[in-house]
């Protein structure tokens, strides 16, 4: 897995010193990591950190590093105390390396410390493929559906709302969610599979389907935080 590693701007109430040293770390870092001296590389790094723990670039930089060098369970640990200090930059990295080791309880914990004015069409696509993936069907169709809000002609979303219906015996809106897939542009695997289920469900007029909208889900789609454990 590789973990991105953005390069943001210094806090501006940074002394000037400071961010001079500090950029000064980073391009050095950069530079070992180039001439392939990544051991090195995480030593500045982690260095940096212990002296500035609330480095972002750092921490993303040391986080890919250590990912990338195979040890995912200290890029896990190094992003999750980027998480204690800003969920909203750390918790999706974190959230998705989390449920790549098996611990999906873990990361929609992660995900639940984003505040909700960050949670995006990224964030609760991300939840809902968790959800899914934890047979949390409940939530998956919440966070697919305040995904589908964000972006109604996401026709990944709408396969994974249909797939989460079905397992919850909701059939006739989960021909609706596949119909809204099938409008829209898939790969040819998968566009195969929304194509089998369309076949295997009952034929009923799909609410909503011709019009793009979402199906009809209820309350409990309306609020991704009542459905959460």
């Amino acid at each position: 897995m590789r973990v991105a590693a953005p390069v943001t701007a210094p806090p501006s109430d940074a002394p000037a010193v400071s961010q001079s040293a500090a950029q000064s770390e980073l391009t050095r870092a950069i530079d070992l990591a180039g001439r392939g001296r990544a051991t090195e590389a995480t030593q500045v790094l982690l260095a940096a950190l212990n002296k500035r723990p609330d480095w972002v670039d750092a921490r993303s930089m040391l986080a890919a590093l250590q990912a990338e060098a195979g040890d995912r369970r200290e890029a896990l640990s190094t992003l999750l105390a980027g998480v204690a200090a800003d969920p909203a930059r750390f918790a999706l990295t974190a959230a998705q390396l989390q449920a790549e080791l098996e611990d999906p309880a873990g990361a929609l914990q992660t995900l639940d410390r984003v505040p909700a004015a960050a949670r995006d069409r990224p964030y609760h696509a991300l939840a809902a493929a968790i959800a899914q993936h934890a047979g949390q069907h409940e939530l998956a169709v919440a966070e697919y559906a305040a995904a589908l809000r964000f972006d109604p002609a996401d026709s990944v979303a709408w396969v994974g709302l249909g797939i989460s219906l079905q397992a919850l015996g909701r059939r006739e809106q989960a021909l609706a969610a596949f119909h809204g897939a099938a409008q829209g542009t898939l790969s040819p695997d998968l566009r195969r599979f929304v194509e089998a289920r369309i076949r295997e469900l009952p034929s009923v007029a799909p609410p909503g389907a011709k019009e793009g909208g979402l199906p009809t889900l209820g309350a409990s789609a309306a609020s991704p935080a009542a459905t959460r454990p």
